[in-house]
């Protein structure tokens, strides 16, 4: 019986699911083998030494010669993830197969939170970045901006003067400055309610996908509320 040691490589989306034949594993490797069958499976454990893979691995035999890799056991991992096979064929050689696997990022959707404000009649509302709630917390990147998704009634939202119309969206810079407005109609009093997704900077993989676009939309509420003047004992609505 002869030993025979050989290395190939894969690579699959992080939370993802493969199943490889080990003769097209083998192959990869250059070796031709006939009735191929999986022996054992191995993973590395902390300090990088190979162990058996558990029956719970992300690591499994499927059947004779089929492995599986199930990254969905390894959440939002990426990354090197090096495994062991060791196996069999019908010539009798003693395989064992260093796989590099390499596990591809996916950028994972940030999100936003619901927020509200109130003004006084004939007011408006300047927004700032921390008004739309922007979170990434699996990859930490970096807030790109706010897509307006719905336009509020009852007045317009404004960047630099310029009406904003659903699916604007209105970068980090923009909303530094202040250039993001809410302008009530006038004489307009009650909530004004727009919906808006915010953005990160992680981006798209074409191959892996993943989204830099919160798929949720969030609200925000401005309440306009009614400024009233006096005059002596009198009272009345200013509108």
């Amino acid at each position: 019986m002869s030993n025979i040691a050989l290395s190939t490589s894969v690579s699959l989306c992080e939370d993802t699911t493969e199943q490889y034949e080990l003769a097209n594993l083998l192959a990869q490797a250059g070796y031709t083998a006939t009735n191929s069958q999986v022996l054992a499976l191995y993973v590395q454990n902390a300090a990088g030494n190979y162990v058996v893979a558990p029956a719970d691995s992300y690591l499994t035999k499927i059947d004779a010669d089929t492995v599986q890799l199930d990254l969905s056991k390894l959440p939002n991992y990426n990354g090197s993830l090096p495994i062991r096979i060791l196996a069999t064929d019908a010539a009798g050689a003693l395989i064992t197969l260093d796989v590099a696997v390499t596990a591809d990022p996916v950028n994972d959707a940030p999100e936003g939170a619901d927020n509200a404000a109130t003004i006084d009649e004939g007011a408006s509302y300047v927004f700032s970045a921390a008004d739309f709630g922007f979170v990434d917390s699996v990859e930490g990147d970096a807030f790109a901006g706010v897509v307006i998704s719905t336009v509020p009634a009852g007045g317009q939202l404004q960047l630099s003067g310029a009406t904003v119309s659903a699916g604007d969206e209105i970068s980090p810079a923009d909303l530094a400055a202040g250039n993001l407005v809410f302008v009530p109609d006038s004489g307009f009093t009650g909530p004004a309610n727009f919906s808006f997704q915010v953005r990160d900077d992680g981006g798209v993989d074409l191959e892996c996908g993943g989204s830099d676009l919160d798929l949720t939309p969030n609200t925000f509420i401005i309440t306009v509320d009614p400024v009233y003047a006096s005059l002596g004992d009198r009272v009345w609505n200013d509108t």
